[in-house]
């Protein structure tokens, strides 16, 4: 077992959030967060009797819990409000928007585990302190990209003529240096971030995923990902 194991479920809970929300097919709060709890438990139970492992996932769980914090209370959720933060009740902190940034700066080349693992956290929706800041909130996901052992080369990745269309969304700020090239670094990352992830959930069909996420770039929405890694599974 390594912390891709032990890490798995709780990445597909952050995966699936949005979709259920969508649906409306999210429990009471309280419920909720007895899930949440269920899975932390769980994750601190594989690692007990490991104590390279323990110590490794150790430095990842604050990372966890400022990612379920943040995909919930910043949600559309009527009941978001209500949701105990979880960083108040594990470490009586409440600086995640921040910390979790310095712990990014503080990983080395040898900690290979963590740069996944934190590439997975802002992927699927850590922003903290970068919420408004589209530029630097990028350039730490593909810093972190890069150092994937595995990751796959840009030049590997063929964009479809649809990557230049402009998809009707709802009005948002943008920063005035916003360009093409930003548009495609933003989709060849969550390209990218769909492979990747398949291989942490399922370990299979790693190939089949890229050729349909090649042709399928643009339109990839979160509840789309979903449908795809269920297809896959």
């Amino acid at each position: 077992m390594d912390l891709r194991d032990v890490t798995r479920d709780l990445f597909l809970f952050a995966a699936t959030f949005r979709e259920r929300l969508n649906q409306g097919s999210l429990p009471p709060v309280q419920t909720l967060y007895q899930e949440v709890r269920i899975l932390f438990d769980k994750m601190d139970q594989e690692v007990v009797s490991n104590p390279a492992l323990s110590a490794r996932y150790g430095k990842i769980k604050y990372g966890l819990v400022a990612l379920i914090d943040e995909i919930i209370v910043s949600s559309t959720w009527a009941e978001a409000r209500n949701w105990p933060v979880l960083e108040l009740e594990f470490y009586a902190t409440n600086i995640a928007g921040n910390h979790c940034f310095e712990l990014i700066k503080s990983l080395t080349p040898a900690d290979v585990d963590l740069i996944e693992a934190w590439f997975y956290i802002l992927a699927l929706g850590f922003r903290g302190e970068l919420a408004f800041e589209e530029a630097r909130w990028e350039e730490t996901l593909l810093r972190l990209y890069r150092q994937l052992p595995q990751r796959i080369e840009q030049g590997d990745i063929k964009l479809s003529p649809e990557a230049y269309e402009v998809i009707p969304r709802k009005a948002r700020r943008l920063d005035p240096l916003f360009s093409l090239w930003r548009s495609v670094i933003i989709f060849v990352v969550f390209s990218i971030m769909l492979i990747v992830f398949y291989q942490v959930v399922w370990h299979a069909k790693v190939d089949e995923v890229k050729e349909k996420s090649n042709t399928v770039l643009l339109q990839m929405r979160d509840k789309q990902l979903v449908e795809t890694l269920k297809d896959g599974n």
